[in-house]
């Protein structure tokens, strides 16, 4: 494999974590590390307080978007490859809610 399409695949798949971290509400006490930097940052995290738009979550999901993209742009069969980063993903996210939940 060249070296160029390996490290565009390893930038996009530690990029995709990032993005599903960043907007993700993660275990019991609810953190998402979005609102953490937004707020850090002295942004809001939602467009009306504590209600409407989320942030995060919104910048998660178009992140993650652009991330399968560039992974799939990589591949021989990029709708294949799209369908499996979007059920890893989903896979990846109940486990890891499941096991902080737990503690």
């Amino acid at each position: 494999m060249e070296k160029r399409i390996l490290i565009r695949r390893m930038i996009s798949l530690v990029g995709g974590l990032f993005f599903l971290i960043f907007g993700a509400n993660l275990g019991s006490s609810r953190f998402c590390l979005g609102d953490w930097l937004l707020n850090g940052l002295g942004l809001p995290a939602w467009s009306k307080g504590t209600q409407g738009v989320h942030y995060p979550g919104f910048i998660g999901l178009v992140g993650l978007v652009v991330c399968f993209y560039f992974f799939s742009a990589t591949t021989k069969n990029p709708s294949k490859t799209t369908a499996g980063l979007i059920l890893g993903s989903i896979l990846l996210m109940t486990i890891l809610n499941f096991l902080l939940n737990l503690l």
